[in-house]
């Protein structure tokens, strides 16, 4: 019996080889996801007043490209490259309660970007297109615009506890 559950766990594994390469895909897909969410954050904060529709429009149009390309790709690389770790290494999903807190929390944070952040830079771009520098007073524009003012700090707190639990390890073995 011994023997059929040593042989399944070395189905399992990959060559470690590999294993290094979707470590090392995995630390720079969430290492550039994070800092582009702090950039984000950064080009937001440090917004500078537009002087025309036109650079209101320009300036939802950077954020909404950023969004739409590299925030786009980012989580979803990072989280495949975290679910192959988990499946064909001894890590396991549900082993350890720090993969489970850090794979549940990743799929939070994506869901919720999808679902409630995904429509705000589309939005801002429409809005600032039409209204030009009245979008600035619409309470639609207002209502988006506050929404990544809001949960961008809100999701460099999460990226920086993910960091500390994929780092730290700080829960043990689940069982």
């Amino acid at each position: 019996m011994d023997n059929q559950v040593t042989s399944d766990t070395n189905k399992k594994r990959i060559n470690k080889t590999f294993r290094q390469w979707i470590r090392f895909l995995h630390v720079m897909f969430s290492l550039i996801w994070m800092g582009v969410v702090i950039c984000l954050g950064l080009l937001i904060f440090f917004r500078p007043d537009p002087s025309s529709g036109d650079e209101l429009r320009y300036f939802n149009e950077i954020i909404h490209r950023i969004d739409t390309t590299l925030i786009a790709i980012t989580p979803l690389i990072s989280l495949i490259t975290g679910i192959l770790l988990c499946w064909k290494t001894n890590w396991g999903f549900f082993k350890y309660w720090w993969i489970i807190i850090k794979l549940s929390l990743t799929i939070i944070i994506i869901v919720f970007s999808i679902i409630y952040l995904g429509p705000v830079s589309p939005n801002l771009v429409e809005i600032s297109g039409k209204l030009g520098l009245e979008a600035l007073v619409d309470d639609t524009y207002i209502s988006y615009f506050t929404r990544l003012t809001i949960f961008n700090p809100i999701n460099i707190a999460l990226f920086a506890f993910l960091t500390y639990v994929a780092h730290f390890k700080p829960w043990g073995k689940r069982t």
